[in-house]
Formats: structure tokens, sequence, C-alpha cells
């Protein structure tokens, strides 16, 4: 296996990059099931773990259009729902940083920066590894949803399933750092691994170079694909990616704590009616 490196500017699409919203929408109205959770009810303990500060300092990632969706300049989702249910009952505003891909959040959180962060299980970020961006790993919550990483294709490739992929001659572009590159990192074989700037630059970054294979969240190669004829996401997925709440390594006492929310967001139904009101598709909740 192969592993290439490409810088944005050698990409040539500096004009592509999404830049962030001028604001974060955390106070979007939430659904009926979720009332009963927006209430301060943490230990004393599980404030001073996750708001040292007196503020609950959050990393938000815009490149996942499961967990974030963008509307008039602003970045609304379930993510920050979520986040804004976890200050209430810490009974702390939030302090908010936004990046473009998983991997600045997951660097964010394991360095300290954020105390929550929201992105994908793997066990180099766990652990902690300069594959993953940073050595110094995080803590993970139970997964609150699942979604799921597939393939996708140049219209004429010869590829139509993914058991086709991990062949010699085949390139697959990803985006760096995120758990989808994390994961071919630990799979794939044959195949050479070529990563793009972030996971929403796969696409353009695949079809300016020449590449006929791109892998990321099914969500956004189904959208890119739908934009444009020359792209086709090949059925079913590779990977199942488990979405968590991490914390800095130094934060495994607020674990319990954490879980437990989880556990509150699955148990009222909260968590299925956020899917619902933020019009989700391409996941599945955790039993």
């Amino acid at each position: 296996q192969h592993l290439a490196q490409s810088s944005l500017a050698q990409a040539g699409l500096d004009q592509r990059v999404r830049k962030p919203p001028e604001s974060l929408v955390f106070n979007s109205p939430l659904p009926q099931a979720c009332q009963s959770l927006a209430t301060p009810t943490a230990a004393p303990e599980a404030k001073r773990l996750l708001a040292p500060t007196g503020k609950l300092r959050v990393v938000i990632n815009s490149g996942n259009d499961v967990l974030t969706n963008t509307s008039m300049g602003k970045i609304m989702g379930i993510s920050l729902q979520i986040s804004s249910l976890l200050a209430k009952q810490l009974g702390v505003p939030i302090h908010s940083h936004l990046v473009p891909a998983a991997g600045l959040a997951y660097q964010a959180v394991a360095s300290g920066k954020a105390t929550i962060g929201y992105f994908g299980i793997a066990p180099q970020r766990a652990d902690g590894s300069l594959q993953a961006g940073a050595v110094d790993g995080v803590n993970y919550s139970k997964p609150y949803i699942e979604i799921f990483g597939s393939y996708e294709v140049t219209k004429t490739s010869p590829i139509t399933r993914n058991s086709e992929v991990d062949q010699p001659g085949n390139t697959i572009v990803v985006g760096k750092n995120s758990v989808y590159n994390l994961w071919l990192d630990r799979h794939i074989r044959f195949a050479t691994i070529v990563q793009a700037p972030t996971s929403p630059l796969v696409s353009s970054y695949l079809l300016a170079h020449g590449y006929q294979i791109g892998a990321g969240i099914r969500n956004q190669l189904e959208s890119d694909a739908a934009s444009n004829s020359n792209l086709r996401v090949l059925d079913g997925h590779f990977m199942t990616i488990k979405q968590a709440i991490a914390t800095p390594k130094s934060l495994s006492q607020a674990s319990p704590f954490l879980n437990q929310f989880i556990k509150s967001l699955h148990r009222s139904g909260c968590l299925s009616a956020l899917a619902d009101s933020n019009k989700l598709t391409g996941y599945s909740l955790p039993e």
C-alpha cells in the first residue's frame, strides 16, 4: 500500500473550499421529545469536568452532511442541537469553534482546545497517532448515531461492486485524516490511497486529477453524484461509522455522565425526533 499526500494548493482547488458560514445556530427549536432534557440536571462534578471555564467549549465539523446543514449562511443540525441540550443540562453557555473536517475536530479535542467534539470512532483517534493528526488521543462516549462510508466511481470506471475496489492499480481518493481514511489505512492491501484536503472535496479532487474512485460519507457522495453525471455511487457501504461525543484523554471521569446523557437521548425518543426534524437520511440509531 502506498500513501500519497497532496496539498490544496497542489490540487488547484482553492476556489472550491467552502467558506465557513458566519454563524452557528445552537438555539434552533427542539422537538417535544427533547424538552424534558433541556434543564439543568448535571451533577456539579460533570460541570466541573466539562465546563471548567464556565463554558462548554465545543468544536463543530461543518464537513459532515449528516451532523450539520447550511442554510442562508448559517450552520444548524443535530450536532449543534445535542450540544445545546448538553449545555442546558450543565447549566452553562456554549463557546464554539468551527472546522471544515473531522480530522481537525479530532485535533481540537485531543489538544484540549475543545472539551467536546463529534466525530467517528477510530482506534487511531482513541489511542492517538500522527496518522490521525494528534498523538494525545481522546475518550469516546457510547455512539449516538451510525452513518455509512461508501465508494463513488467515475462514469467510465468498470467497477460495479465494493469488492472490486481494493485491487492493484486502483487509486482511492479520501479526505485527509477522516474516519474513512483511517479505516482504509487499516484495511486496504493493494490499492493506493490519495488524500484530498477534506472529505467534502473528495469528488472535485478526484475529477480534477483524473482518479476513478472516491471514498466518504454516503450522503455527501450521493449529493455530488446527483449534481455531476460523471460520478456514480456504488451500492451498499464499505464501513459503518459510529459517531460519538469525544473528550480529551484527561476527562475520562466525564464518560459516565456522557454515556448517561446519550442513553437519555435514545430512551426519551429525542434523538429519533432530532433526526426526523433535520430530515436525515442514510443513518441508523444504535441499539
